[in-house]
């Protein structure tokens, strides 16, 4: 019934428990496929020990180069599921006992092509154990439902509503129906990061029976050395990852809405999408506007941009405000600086 498609990259300290957290599921009709993106430490090694507890539920994918992010491995898990519906899980975190059977109850009573959730647990630290404090989070803003809802059809309401954060755009913990995502032959963009957001937009848009839920199924593990809490990165690198992002992220959102007869006569939710998704990533990396000199960061942004200022206005608009935003920041500390007495 349902395919776990789990992503695996140097998780030797958490695959075992992720797995055991599939296994120890309320709900049995489930296999498991692990794609390994050339893990460099022992974590294939112990999901091959492990996969005899699943009696041969569990499929292990040995890629044999690094694909840099978990979108081709996603992708991957895509094409080789043989369950009505596909459920993501990161090779770190968790989900709670009960998470597949109230997905799949929920997709059934619904007959829906996406099971949307809208919160998730959070978990510090490396251990987890049943002494560890869960705390419950967002990425999305009330109103949330308080029972399983079938959200509406009005793609309108729907676009505006991603656009103000109306809709957690993880791609994990959600359900979809495998062909819904074959049919609209639905893949991961393969940028570095925020490729979620981007299936997402795309699956809420074209699900015809998109399926809102309050339950909490999903246990995300925000470790110490997590790439997000990174302090020592080198700025022009992380630029130039920004800028692949960005790039290839709105290249894919305006391949995605040029084929839709909606956004055509309806620009205005075109350029709302593609502001969001730029706007989110531009105060992603606000981090960096006071770690090099305003001059150097206008210098790399239109080195890395030069070709999508001109066809993008959504994304020149937003990296103008991230140059001046940069300059204000620089000015405001020098006058409290030179405010000071030495």
């Amino acid at each position: 019934m349902i395919s776990v498609v789990i992503p695996l990259y140097n998780a030797e300290k958490f695959i075992a428990q992720c797995l055991d957290s599939v296994r120890r599921q309320t709900f049995s009709d489930y296999e498991v496929i692990v794609i390994d993106d050339r893990s460099t430490d022992r974590s294939a090694e112990i999901v091959e020990s492990i996969a005899p507890k699943f009696d041969g539920r569990l499929r292990l994918i040995k890629r044999e180069s690094n694909s840099g992010g978990a979108a081709r491995p996603r992708n991957i898990g895509i094409n080789l599921a043989r369950g009505e519906y596909i459920f993501f899980l990161d090779g770190d975190d968790l989900i709670t006992e009960n998470a597949l059977e109230i997905l799949e109850r929920s997709a059934r009573s619904f007959d829906a092509d996406v099971v949307h959730v809208e919160k998730y647990f959070v978990t510090e630290g490396d251990e987890f154990n049943a002494e560890s404090k869960l705390r419950v989070e967002t990425h999305q803003k009330e109103p949330f439902v308080d029972k399983p809802t079938l959200e509406t059809d009005d793609r309108a309401k729907r676009v505006a509503r991603f656009c103000s954060k109306g809709y957690m755009w993880w791609g994990c913990s959600k359900l979809f129906r495998r062909d819904f995502l074959i049919e609209n032959e639905l893949k991961f963009v393969a940028i570095p990061s925020t490729e979620d957001m981007i299936f997402t937009f795309e699956t809420v848009y074209l699900a015809e029976r998109l399926v809102r839920i309050p339950n909490i199924v999903y246990v995300y593990r925000q470790t110490k050395n997590s790439a997000t809490r990174a302090v020592d990165i080198d700025v022009e690198k992380q630029l130039n990852r920004f800028a692949r992002i960005i790039s290839e992220g709105t290249r894919e959102l305006e391949r995605f809405m040029s084929g839709l007869k909606f956004f055509k006569e309806r620009p205005e939710y075109r350029y709302a999408a593609l502001n969001f998704f730029v706007q989110l990533n531009v105060s992603w990396e606000s981090w960096l506007y006071t770690k090099v000199p305003a001059f150097r960061l206008d210098g790399l942004l239109k080195k890395n941009f030069s070709a999508e200022l001109e066809r993008n206005s959504a994304l020149a608009a937003q990296l103008l405000n991230m140059v001046c935003a940069c300059r204000m920041e620089r000015a405001r500390i020098q006058r409290q600086l030179g405010g000071k007495k030495s």
